[in-house]
């Protein structure tokens, strides 16, 4: 340990940038460096790391945010990228990390959550974090005729397609006040860069964004960016077509039209929602489904 150092927040400096995304595509098969050059790694989100020499050997990323609960907003951190080197492993670095970070912010926030998989379900109850259950959201496909017309799909790659989708998502509303996010924009801009390039769809009437994903008979909902609320009998009519039967949601819907009933899940979740709250009194809606592009 004594030949490591800790820094944070050096994303304009390229040498430690770049080992931080050579660390992240080796442990997560994922990449930073393009939204970065694009401009949306913003201050929001943070990077500490332990660094030998001049390579980052572990990491652990906060996102400073606003979540939505209940109608009620808290401020929030959430952890993520947590990842070590595997030469560097089983050296207590990622606790050390937790540690710090915890001491940083615990007193700056409501809560703090994280997402884990299978392999630290047991790590992170011992500094205080509770696993949440997240239920699955489902409904029947409207008989409506589709209105394809209005229904545009955008292109990352594109400049004024690009423009657009940063500006309606900096502008958007929560996708639900009883589990939305408020501040997470890089996060949503990550996953259209690296995730949903190709899953970006315009409503031109509405000026709303969908991600969405269709499969066989399924469609599956990412996500809904508008600056207004939004009601689901008129976006099904847009974005299904007549061989969808059924609209899974990857957040927790909440429409004025439309109830949309919980389903139990059917597969195991790759990760948990972990949650350590300093709130006392503070509700979680029942059920949940915390949204999927604002996930670090």
């Amino acid at each position: 340990m004594n030949d490591l150092k800790l820094i944070q927040d050096y994303k304009q400096l390229s040498e430690y940038r770049l080992s931080f995304n050579e660390l992240a595509a080796q442990v997560f098969h994922i990449d930073f460096e393009q939204w970065y050059q694009r401009g949306c790694w913003d201050d929001t989100y943070t990077c500490y790391s332990y660094i030998d020499g001049n390579t980052v050997v572990a990491n652990l990323s906060v996102s400073r945010l606003e979540l939505v609960l209940n109608s009620q907003h808290y401020k929030a951190i959430q952890i993520g990228t947590v990842m070590t080197h595997p030469d560097y492993r089983s050296r207590g670095l990622s606790r050390k990390l937790l540690e710090f970070v915890l001491s940083e912010y615990e007193a700056k926030c409501d809560l703090m959550y994280l997402f884990a998989n299978k392999s630290v379900l047991d790590f992170y109850p011992k500094f205080g974090f509770s696993p949440v259950h997240e239920a699955s959201f489902t409904v029947p496909a409207s008989n409506q005729e589709p209105k394809r017309s209005s229904l545009r799909k955008l292109d990352v790659n594109v400049a004024a397609d690009w423009e657009l989708i940063q500006t309606l998502a900096a502008e958007r509303q929560p996708i639900s006040q009883q589990c939305g996010v408020i501040g997470a924009t890089g996060i949503f801009l990550w996953y259209c860069l690296n995730v949903f390039g190709e899953d970006i769809y315009l409503i031109e009437d509405t000026q709303t964004l969908v991600i969405a994903q269709y499969e066989d008979k399924e469609l599956h909902l990412f996500d809904v960016i508008s600056k207004e609320p939004v009601e689901l009998t008129a976006l099904l009519a847009t974005v299904i077509s007549s061989a969808i039967s059924s609209v899974h949601f990857h957040f927790t819907p909440k429409f004025n039209d439309i109830e949309v009933a919980a389903t139990p899940s059917l597969v195991e979740p790759d990760t948990t929602l972990f949650i350590r709250s300093n709130c006392a009194g503070m509700s979680l809606p029942n059920p949940l489904r915390f949204p999927l592009l604002a996930q670090a």
